[in-house]
């Protein structure tokens, strides 16, 4: 993300390739990280009161599930191939570039299996009654 949004501030366009692409995509990726983050922060918190036939967030939340499996997927398969990013590679440097791939990728990939997981616990456990304690111990 930040490496792209890098390239993008730094180089004009590169094979076609306009640098306010790298900085909008950088953008998003981290506007869409963050949000979440704090989504799944406030569902794994979250518990009803009654009995409800709503759920709402659910929708989200499988669709973020569906996503963060893609994504991983790609990050896993895909992306380790130095050719999936020619520009980063030409502005960093061919070997510079493998080096921050190598460092950064294993973190990707763990952060969008987690979240799959996560997202997954949430969508299962986020709706369920709360539970009263009797006192009864």
């Amino acid at each position: 993300m930040c490496f792209t949004i890098t390239v993008g501030v730094f180089t004009s366009d590169i094979e076609d390739i306009p640098g306010t692409l790298h900085i909008i995509n950088g953008v998003i990726d981290i506007v869409q990280i963050t949000s979440q983050i704090v989504l799944i922060n406030l569902l794994l918190n979250r518990v009803i009161k009654s009995k409800e036939d709503e759920h709402p967030g659910r929708q989200v939340t499988a669709f973020l599930v569906l996503l963060n499996v893609t994504l991983w997927l790609v990050d896993t398969f895909e992306l380790q191939k130095s050719q999936a990013s020619l520009v980063e590679s030409e502005f960093y440097g061919p070997v510079t570039w493998v080096w921050l791939q190598r460092l950064t990728l294993p973190l990707a990939i763990f952060f969008r299996f987690h979240s799959t997981v996560v997202l997954i616990d949430c969508w299962k456990n986020s709706y369920r009654l709360e539970q009263k304690d009797d006192g009864a111990d």
